[in-house]
């Protein structure tokens, strides 16, 4: 099951997502070029847009913004070198997930499993070859609040359409229409994804996500589809409860908010907008 939910989830990873570091570790990436070595070993530190570790246990998200943690990553990422001949399954208890995405939209995606490094279906490096790797996600995950993992992925420009609905009351954007629509989805998405949880009940299967209707005053439903349908979000806010489904993802996720004061600048914008 977790396998398969892997293979899923790296899909809609690739539907939606089709800082300091010295200029010497860079370089010494250079001798993977003339080998031949993959992009996603050789990260320009200049162009990376976002990091996200992902504790796929918690189902967290940790958004990586310092620049000493940026930068003991990507050196991490550069400091690679690929080992042939791995041939051992990959653990999936303790599966972490490095998500990187490039100011040009590219994304890599490391899967960082306890005992080997692989990207998308390619084993790179046993564990121990990696170690400076995982232990600067470790201490980003200790360093940074825990948000929702789905929406670590999230790239909010890629969001075309955004639904918002609140008692009984129904307001829709759309990025095309307007450079004020346009914002207006931005400044939704951007606050999703600040938003901080302190605990997840679990996956569910899709029809058993309460969605509101009428009640608790913070009650809403949020629609995000990214690239005119490729892919969309259902998103539900009753209380302090948030829960979370993507279409291409056969169940849902159910967290609780950890940090009240973070929800209530997103709902006060919600209530804005609709």
């Amino acid at each position: 099951m977790r396998k398969l939910f892997k293979l899923l989830l790296a899909a809609a990873i690739a539907a939606l997502a089709a800082a300091a570091l010295a200029a010497p570790a860079f370089a010494s990436g250079l001798r993977y070029v003339a080998e031949g070595y993959d992009s996603q070993f050789l990260l320009d530190p200049d162009q990376v847009e976002v990091v996200q570790v992902i504790n796929r246990d918690l189902h967290a998200s940790y958004w990586v913004t310092g620049p000493d943690d940026l930068a003991a990553v990507i050196g991490a990422v550069n400091s690679v070198s690929y080992q042939t001949g791995i041939t051992e399954q990959p653990e999936e208890e303790g599966l972490r997930l490095l998500h990187i995405r490039m100011k040009d939209g590219t994304t890599y995606n490391y899967w960082c499993h306890s005992n080997i490094l692989m990207v998308d279906d390619v084993k790179y490096a046993h564990a121990q070859q990696v170690e400076k790797l995982y232990t600067a996600m470790a201490a980003c995950e200790q360093n940074y609040p825990a948000n929702i993992e789905w929406l670590g992925y999230m790239n909010p420009y890629r969001v075309t359409k955004m639904e918002l609905l609140h008692d009984g009351q129904k307001a829709v954007y759309e990025s095309k229409l307007s450079a004020t629509n346009r914002e207006a989805i931005l400044d939704i998405t951007r606050k999703l994804k600040t938003v901080k949880v302190s605990s997840v009940h679990g996956f569910y299967p899709k029809d058993q996500i309460a969605t509101p209707s009428s009640g608790p005053e913070r009650n809403y439903a949020i629609r995000l589809t990214f690239e005119d349908g490729k892919e969309f979000y259902d998103i539900y806010i009753l209380g302090d409860r948030i829960d979370i489904a993507v279409d291409s993802i056969p169940e849902g996720l159910s967290y609780t908010s950890g940090d009240a004061s973070l929800l209530k600048l997103l709902t006060d914008a919600l209530d804005a907008k609709i």
